[in-house]
């Protein structure tokens, strides 16, 4: 298998141009692998033997991490070839799905992707073509994955029991003793022993990405100026780009994008962002997915989780050890499920919100729009739609009583569990779990210079300002198709009424819009348009 003699190319130090070129023979050959059909697990099985072997021995890791460390901050294009079996996605735009499937994949948009901590260029090369095989068939089109990758910077100790654990996982099912043999060998050198590795790898981990937080030079680090220098480029030739990270990567976006500056066309999508709170990041230019009981829920993200995991993903079962499994990109990515349809559901939301913003050159071609996206419980095809056994939502036996770093377990939005908040009216409620079926008051905010929603998140995340009362004409009317921005500013609540109420709380001194058109109402300290607004308020007692 051509990917095996690729990798026979990092058993000796490499560097300069000679690293480069044998991390593009790799990047070649995994690409070849899956546009010939063979299946992600495969190759990643391959990938991690090939580890397995370089990791069971001191000079074997001293030359791997030697590797990784010549290859920071550089780049590599992986994936983009069409996927034969591609699902019909939704309603096709004008001109077919085979108009997509038939431009050069670079032609107009330019997706970055850059890893987490953990994932060394060999792993993360399968990663990205993970990714590119999963926004292929998501988006109707081919996506080359560009991979600027992110050298791990934790201890080599915790880097093999990572490489031990996902050993364990792809030859679980193997019959071959030597593959068996090669992940105890490698499990075997986790001299900390099993019972407390999994605190000690949360642990390490935490501390690369408090320590990458807190360093006042991070904005020098090579991979945000290579980042920086391609995005830069690419804007240049009059592409339009999308950036996407996993885990830490998404410090390296969240770093970059305000140095590219306002207004260009550019998107960022964090998958499971080590920062945040609530649903800020939902709101152009950026999205995020991210799972319920992922470790980083634990004190370093605040954000409300979007997805549960769902067997045959991984899931959790009350351990520190399944939080930090869950985290894995492949299980986000696990081929049918919900999480990999939000990855290419905000992607979608991404490339259309760039597609809205002009070109640094003219006559750049627009970008490829996506379709409509898969429907709830649709699969890819050769996909199967993980199914729960039981209610997802049921908090499993067991559950930890600290988080990793030792402090009191905090809740998925972090608020600590149990913590009262303000109903409506006033009177303490224990905080509702932040799913994606609960009711928030929400604040349209390119919509009419700001109108208020009351409903779920499914109102409005991949909306258009069209789709709401005062947002103008669809593109198919003859206007623009602008994806709608929105913060939440109350919630979330368990139910639409209570919401509602929430509303009626807080809405104040409702009255006539300019030359008397709408109402506008006083809320959130400002004067919005209450257009969206199809329920009456009890009048004021004395009224």
């Amino acid at each position: 298998m051509e990917v095996r003699q690729s990798l026979a190319a990092f058993e000796k130090p490499l560097g300069g141009d000679g690293v480069q070129r044998a991390w593009e023979g790799l990047a070649a050959a995994v690409s070849a692998a899956a546009a010939r059909g063979v299946d992600h697990d495969t190759i990643s099985r391959e990938v991690l033997l090939w580890e397995s072997r370089q990791l069971s021995t001191a000079e074997g890791q001293q030359t791997f991490m030697a590797n990784a460390a010549a290859l920071n901050g550089h780049a590599v294009s992986v994936g983009g070839a069409p996927v034969a079996s591609a699902p019909t996605l939704g309603a096709a735009p004008v001109g077919g799905p085979a108009a997509f499937r038939q431009a050069s994949p670079g032609a107009g948009l330019s997706f970055y992707f850059v890893n987490g901590v953990l994932n060394n260029f060999d792993s993360s090369t399968v990663n990205a073509n993970l990714l590119s095989t999963t926004l292929t068939q998501q988006l109707g089109y081919p996506v080359t994955v560009k991979l600027q990758f992110n050298a791990s910077s934790a201890s080599i100790a915790v880097y093999t029991y990572s490489a031990c654990q996902e050993a364990q996982r792809v030859t679980a099912d193997n019959p071959i003793p030597e593959n068996r043999d090669l992940a105890k060998a490698i499990c075997g050198l986790s001299v900390a022993g099993a019972a407390v590795l999994p605190e000690a790898v949360v642990e390490d981990v935490s501390g690369t990405i408090t320590r990458k937080l807190a360093d006042p030079n991070f904005a020098l680090d090579g991979v945000n100026t290579s980042l920086l220098k391609n995005v830069q480029d690419d804007l240049n030739k009059g592409l339009r780009v999308v950036l996407i990270s996993h885990s830490e990567g998404g410090l390296y976006l969240r770093n970059v994008l305000p140095r590219i500056g306002a207004g260009k066309p550019v998107g960022a999508l964090y998958i499971a962002p080590p920062f945040g709170r609530g649903q800020e990041l939902n709101a152009n230019p950026t999205r995020y997915v991210m799972f319920e009981w992922d470790w980083l829920l634990a004190g370093i993200s605040s954000v409300d989780f979007t997805t549960k995991a769902v067997a045959p993903q991984t899931v959790y079962d009350g351990s520190t050890a399944s939080r930090f499994n869950i985290h894995y990109l492949s299980n986000y990515l696990y081929c049918g499920s919900d999480s990999a349809k939000q990855v290419g559901d905000r992607t979608r939301e991404l490339v259309d919100f760039a597609n809205s913003l002009p070109a640094s050159r003219s006559g750049a071609r627009p970008g490829l729009p996506g379709g409509g996206g898969l429907l709830p419980g649709q699969g890819m095809q050769g996909c199967t739609v993980p199914q729960p056994s039981e209610s997802p939502s049921g908090t499993p036996s067991g559950t930890p009583s600290e988080s990793p770093s030792g402090t009191p377990s905090e809740s998925p939005s972090g608020t600590p569990s149990g913590t009262p908040s303000e109903s409506p009216s006033g009177t303490p409620t224990e905080s509702p779990s932040s799913s994606a079926g609960a009711y928030y008051v929400f604040l349209l905010t390119n919509v009419s210079g700001g109108n208020v929603l009351v409903g779920s998140m499914q109102d409005v995340q991949g909306k258009r300002t069209c789709d709401f009362a005062d947002g103008g004409l669809c593109a198919d009317a003859g206007g623009r198709d602008v994806p709608v921005q929105f913060t939440p500013k109350l919630g979330p609540y368990p139910t639409l009424a209570a919401a509602q109420a929430a509303y009626c709380a807080n809405a104040t001194n409702p009255h006539p819009g300019p030359g008397g058109a709408g109402t506008k109402v006083n809320i959130f300290g400002g004067d919005y348009w209450a257009s969206n607004i199809d329920f009456s308020c009890p009048a004021a007692p004395g009224s």
